[in-house]
């Protein structure tokens, strides 16, 4: 399944990788918010560690085949041969290749979350489909696309300048492009996102809420119980927008 970005998510994401031009305002409200620990540009753009925005797949067959966007939070850190398959690629190649490597996570099912999303969440929603047909009915998204600079944790809180910041740059500019499809938001960061910000577009059909892939984690979460509910929540609002 190697494919090029479609033309919605280019159209999208066109100045994301050049790179990014908000990279000085988010390095200083992660500044801010890390109480004067020093957050470089560098730290946001490592390209020889695979850290430049990342974080969108699917779409493979244009805007009218997709049902249904799922939002994530954030890119954890690039891992195994990842970086090095980002780090030689110029600049105006780079929305390809992280496109590529993202869609390749969730084919090849990389780390476990990958597989919680491909098999646990995404074959809920569309039916037990090879992976090539999923990804023609479905867009994954961050809803931001830079993983947290160290020395923050993946987990981290993300300055709200940064999430407004990306969220009105990029991420509503994705969701737009996709005016038939369902939007699911999986965690509790993309949700309380979603909720700040779905209000900018119009006609887009209210959001799904359902735990993130790494909630499957723990048995205690009953991860795949939300997945289920949201799966036939999703079932019958395409039923009232289709």
């Amino acid at each position: 399944m190697e494919t090029s970005v479609p033309r919605e998510i280019g159209d999208a994401l066109i100045g994301l990788h050049k790179p990014c031009p908000h990279l000085t305002d988010c390095q200083k409200d992660w500044c801010e918010e890390g109480r004067r620990r020093s957050v470089k540009p560098a730290d946001l753009w490592q390209k020889y560690a695979g850290l430049v925005p990342r974080g969108v797949s699917g779409g493979t067959a244009g805007a009218d085949e997709v049902e249904v966007v799922f939002v994530l939070a954030e890119p954890s850190e690039a891992r195994g041969e990842e970086p090095v398959r980002i780090r030689n690629v110029p600049d105006a190649d780079l929305l390809d290749a992280v496109y590529r490597q993202s869609t390749t996570n969730i084919r090849d099912g990389a780390e476990d979350h990958h597989r919680w999303l491909r098999d646990g969440i995404m074959r809920r929603f569309l039916g037990d489909l090879p992976v090539e047909e999923i990804m023609k009915r479905a867009v994954v998204t961050c809803s931001v696309y830079c993983s947290n600079p160290k020395p923050f944790s993946n987990t981290a809180a993300v300055p709200r300048g940064v999430e407004c910041r990306c969220a009105k740059n990029n991420l509503l500019k994705v969701l737009e492009k996709y005016p038939r499809a369902i939007i699911v938001a999986l965690g509790n960061k993309a949700d309380r996102r979603l909720h700040r910000f779905l209000g900018h577009l119009p006609n887009v059909h209210a959001r799904i809420k359902a735990m993130h892939p790494t909630a499957a984690q723990r048995p205690v979460n009953n991860a795949q119980r939300s997945w289920e509910i949201a799966a036939a929540e999703f079932r019958r609002r395409k039923g009232l927008v289709t």
